[in-house]
């Protein structure tokens, strides 16, 4: 090419007159099969150059293919591995959770019952507690009815008591003589030690004194005699002892008439 532009140059140092035209190369038909020499040469050089390039771009397609396949079964892999801890991270909470649960379930459960028991014992003891109170409370008013009633009937009750005695007594003598010589040996023993002792009774009873004179007179420890007399004009039931101090009247009628005085003098003094 050079060496073209140089001929071109040497000619019109030659001819001074010719104006100088400068053609287009391509325009040249000489210059036609260098021009498709070289258009030739920078085909081929291209296509080959897009050969080469089409190779290694498959090439690195093909590389870049494979490591983001390779990236992309790691990102699998790791994200079902990821998926997996988290599956059993939530089986564990979700255990824990029941396990939490069923803790406090079982805790409520006997927090409730031990309140439930607690209350139920408070209640129980408030119940009972108000049953002793309300049983004391009626205790209290019955006894003090009962000393109101008794102190109301005291003297009633005193009367009653002697009458029963004196039918009693009675009676114990129809039916055993025996209590009569017990009744005239407590008398005789009360002066036993007066003198000149003498015993009068009822008729009735006449006959059963005199048979136990000796057993009476041993008593005695200042009488040398003991006297018995039946006298009609005493109760029945009556026994009258005489001493040189006096008279004692031990009839049973008398002593629970007696007796009776004594019981309401007191009361009285009560």
């Amino acid at each position: 090419m050079s060496k073209v532009i140089k001929s071109v140059h040497s000619k019109s140092s030659f001819k001074q007159a010719k104006q100088i035209v400068i053609r287009k190369l391509s325009e040249d038909e000489s210059f036609q099969p260098f021009i498709h020499a070289e258009e030739d040469t920078h085909v081929e050089s291209f296509r080959t150059a897009s050969t080469i390039n089409s190779m290694d771009a498959d090439e690195v397609v093909k590389q870049k293919l494979d490591e983001a396949d390779q990236k992309v079964k790691q990102m699998i892999e790791h994200a079902e591995l990821h998926i997996k801890e988290m599956y059993e991270q939530i089986e564990f909470d979700k255990s824990e959770a029941i396990k939490e649960q069923e803790y406090m379930y079982e805790q409520m459960k006997e927090e409730g019952y031990q309140a439930g028991l607690l209350k139920g014992r408070e209640d129980g003891f408030n119940e009972y507690k108000e049953s002793i109170e309300e049983a004391n409370s009626i205790i209290m008013s019955a006894k003090d009815e009962f000393h109101k009633v008794v102190e109301e009937a005291e003297s009633v009750i005193v009367n009653l008591a002697v009458e029963l005695s004196r039918r009693v007594i009675g009676r114990g003598l129809d039916e055993f003589p025996e209590v009569w010589d017990q009744l005239v040996k407590q008398v005789i023993k009360e002066v036993q030690e007066h003198e000149d002792v003498k015993i009068y009774v009822h008729p009735d009873w006449f006959e059963r004194t005199r048979q136990q004179k000796e057993e009476l007179h041993l008593f005695l420890t200042h009488s040398e005699e003991l006297y018995i007399y039946a006298d009609p004009a005493l109760a029945e039931n009556g026994c009258v002892i005489e001493t040189k101090y006096g008279r004692m009247d031990a009839t049973i009628d008398h002593q629970l008439t007696q007796l009776k005085k004594q019981l309401h003098d007191r009361l009285e003094e009560a």
